[in-house]
């Protein structure tokens, strides 16, 4: 946030803020309209932000077994 790029990605930005800090910083980048903004996360308030919002699929996560890890290959 220091540096003015003009494309800024953030994952999980604001998973270990309270509300009100999460709240300021949200304000701060909305009122930043020079750059884009690519936000990785699962909180409502940042993907309410977004303008476009890919759709998402389910995905199945299968289980690692030990015989189907790479150290037994």
């Amino acid at each position: 946030l220091v540096q003015q790029r003009s494309v800024l990605v953030l994952d999980e930005a604001t998973s270990a803020l309270d509300p009100a800090s999460e709240a300021l910083l949200l304000r701060r980048l909305h009122a930043r309209d020079d750059r884009i903004l690519i936000a990785i996360t699962h909180r409502m308030a940042i993907a309410g932000m977004a303008a476009y919002s890919p759709p998402m699929r389910r995905v199945s996560v299968s289980p690692v077994t030990s015989s189907s890890s790479p150290a037994t290959r």
